[in-house]
């Protein structure tokens, strides 16, 4: 949930209105994606010293890989720069 808290205050002080309406989706896909790979995790949490604790890994593993694609593995700071300079263009 890195991105959504460092997300969340700036939102809050109305800093991300210059943004345009795909890097706005953009925002809202990486926090959609973040929830989901937490769910994901507790409901695997749930299942510690049983046989089906591995059971969504490979679920986990997708979403992950689908949170990269969106952020580009970026430290907050660097990806809202990277989006601040996409939607001046």
């Amino acid at each position: 949930m890195k991105y959504s808290n460092y997300l969340k205050p700036i939102i809050k002080d109305g800093g991300l209105v210059n943004f345009t309406a795909a890097q706005q989706i953009r925002i809202l896909n990486i926090g959609a994606l973040e929830f989901t790979i937490r769910s994901w995790i507790t409901a695997k949490e749930a299942l510690k010293n049983t046989n089906e604790f591995y059971r969504y890994d490979l679920r986990i593993e997708k979403l992950r890989h689908q949170l990269t694609d969106q952020t580009g593995n970026l430290d907050p700071k660097r990806l809202i720069e990277e989006m601040s300079y996409l939607s001046q263009k």
